[in-house]
């Protein structure tokens, strides 16, 4: 007892000493109220808000089928009421484009079309095959004047003509890669005929935000993680999707290519709108007015540069992008575009940085694709000429070393002659250079780990002594245990081990390979996809089989034992140590356990000391 809190008061000491994290500019730090002419009068009133392609907003007051028609600098236009009585309670289906409005009441299958001034034009019933069992939900209007709606019933997505005749099925749930996930629940179509639909997944309170084209073809899935749910969704000019998500009251910001940029406003909102310069108009179905918010100069750089990156200019687009890093330089969204640039002008090691960056394995691999093509057809010459380089080099290293008897580095004789190298070993015992052997293996390990395409390896860790402590004290007691098993074993067959020194600086030699081709097996994971992550692997075990069958080869030369007995002394070893492995993995997965224990009981005294 007394042992757990003197834990709980060094973690408690700790964590007075970490610095407070960083205070990041808001995204949208900016916010104003429009107030509509016959505020206060509109309390508790619930408004539909929308903005045609020609920048003019509609607000219609759901109270008394009354609209507005306003400029986005504020200024009224006009107040209209629609031609019918009262619009019932439920989910209304509200669009707008430049020549009429567009409205389907609650439960109805039937969309009424009025012009700007709220006169009906004309009603358009929904011709369906099932008209009987089909619960639309919900509309948006194309360029063409098609209009879409959701089926809820049987979780499709249905495209009417002008007329209101059923043209198809835009989209529905099942099993094949282009079907939805889940319910569709809302749609919205942008400027350019994209078809976006909020999705609600199956078995969960949580779902995503898929992209179609007006052919049908998905085109994006928007999602975050974790799953969050969305309930209406806006598009802007550009491509960027606003989705309010109810559960957490704030809206989410997506770039076009499905990255969630930032979340904002921590208030219930019941309607959105956005403009062509970005500001976010809100309504939380209380207050009958519109709230403003304005989003910062880092979110501008961004949409400028995603405007930039849509008109092909790169150099514009990058100058925004590197803008926006200035105000936030480790959002992750921004790095992605960063790469897709440097990608399309190829500039194969600057989009590697960014994928590495951001840990993107597909669009790495396809850089470090295009870079090798780039290098094999450009300087295969030179490349040439450095692999015959690279054999004069090893040649005469080989021939230095050959000549050396004593001393550290004729141990690298092992790799081409390891029988000679035994045999010097054996004549000369080094135990303090075999230590000193086993410590340079874990520092070329961890370097070799550390410089790791981090593609292969995933997030790095902070470099840390007691990272460092743990490796060595691991191959510390393998590497013993080893030597020790082999010479307790070998006394079994009378004669084996002539001495213990002997045995230790035979094994600690057998690292030899690992010492020196691992760091150049970590370079050339560099040079390697994704999809070949298998050649990393299999090359690390097969620097593993190297150094196993060297045991065998030293046990068989170092005691003049037959291959049977050497061969039956590596198992034993083998045996030994995953035994060992096995103890490791079950002392550390007990330290996990009494860690968790420990770190909620602190965070529960941290608690309640701090509140």
């Amino acid at each position: 007892m007394i042992f757990v809190f003197f834990v709980i008061i060094v973690l408690l000491w700790f964590k007075s000493g970490e610095p407070a994290a960083a205070v990041l500019e808001p995204y949208f730090p900016l916010e104003d109220r429009m107030n509509l002419p016959d505020f206060p009068r509109l309390e508790d009133a619930k408004l539909q808000l929308f903005i045609d392609s020609t920048g003019i907003m509609y607000v219609l007051n759901l109270s008394d089928a009354s609209f507005y028609r306003l400029s986005l600098d504020g200024q009224m236009l006009g107040k209209y009421y629609l031609e019918i009585d009262f619009i019932p309670q439920g989910e209304v289906g509200f669009y707008v484009n430049e020549k009429r409005i567009y409205l389907k009441l609650p439960g109805d299958s039937e969309i009424i079309c009025f012009d700007l001034i709220g006169q009906i034009e004309r009603r358009i019933q929904l011709q369906y095959p099932q008209i009987e069992s089909a619960n639309f939900h919900g509309i948006a209007v194309d360029p063409r004047g098609y209009i879409y709606t959701v089926e809820r019933l049987n979780g499709r997505v249905l495209v009417f003509d002008a007329d209101g005749q059923f043209d198809g099925t835009i989209a529905k749930v099942g099993g094949r890669q282009e079907d939805l996930r889940g319910l569709p629940e809302n749609i919205y179509i942008d400027n350019e005929g994209n078809i976006h639909i909020t999705v609600r997944l199956a078995g969960n309170n949580a779902g995503q935000i898929v992209k179609y084209s007006y052919q049908g073809r998905l085109e994006q899935v928007f999602m975050e993680y974790p799953l969050r749910s969305y309930s209406k969704i806006v598009v802007d000019h550009i491509g960027n999707v606003f989705a309010i998500d109810p559960n957490n009251f704030s809206v989410v910001k997506f770039d076009r290519r499905g990255r969630p940029i930032c979340r904002f406003r921590t208030r219930v909102i019941a309607s959105i709108a956005v403009d062509n310069e970005g500001r976010v108009y809100l309504d939380n179905g209380q207050s009958g007015a519109v709230d403003i918010m304005f989003p910062s100069q880092m979110v501008q750089e961004v949409d400028l540069g995603n405007e930039a990156f849509l008109e092909k200019d790169w150099e514009k687009a990058e100058k925004h992008f590197l803008r926006a890093l200035e105000f936030h330089n480790q959002a992750e969204f921004v790095h992605l575009a960063l790469g897709e640039i440097y990608f399309l002008q190829q500039r194969w090691l600057k989009a590697m940085s960014e994928f590495k960056y951001i840990n993107d394995q597909w669009r790495y691999s396809q850089s470090l694709t295009g870079f090798r093509y780039y290098i094999l057809v450009n300087y295969w010459f030179y490349i040439l000429m450095g692999l015959v380089g690279v054999i004069i080099l090893i040649y005469m290293i080989r021939r230095r070393v050959a000549r050396i008897k004593l001393g550290f580095i004729s141990y690298l004789r092992v790799i081409w002659a390891p029988i000679d190298t035994f045999k010097d070993a054996v004549l000369q015992p080094r135990p303090f250079k075999a230590c000193a052997m086993v410590l340079i293996f874990v520092c070329t390990s961890y370097f070799s780990w550390y410089i790791t395409n981090p593609i292969f390896i995933g997030e790095k860790q902070v470099y840390s002594l007691q990272l460092f402590a743990t490796r060595l004290c691991y191959i510390l007691l393998l590497a013993g245990l080893w030597a020790w098993t082999a010479y307790k074993v070998g006394e079994l067959f009378q004669g084996m081990a002539k001495s213990l020194s002997t045995m230790i600086t035979g094994s600690a030699i057998c690292l030899v390979p690992l010492i020196v081709f691992q760091p150049i097996l970590a370079l050339a994971s560099h040079l390697l996809t994704y999809n070949e992550l298998w050649v990393y692997k299999w090359s690390g075990w097969l620097l593993i089989a190297w150094v196993v069958s060297l045991v065998w080869i030293k046990i068989r030369y170092t005691e003049d034992f037959s291959w049977s007995k050497a061969f039956g002394i590596g198992l034993a070893n083998i045996g030994v140590s995953l035994l060992i492995l096995c103890f490791l993995a079950f002392v550390v997965g007990i330290n996990q356990q009494l860690y968790g224990f420990l770190s909620d009981l602190y965070n529960e005294v941290y608690n309640r000391l701090t509140t």
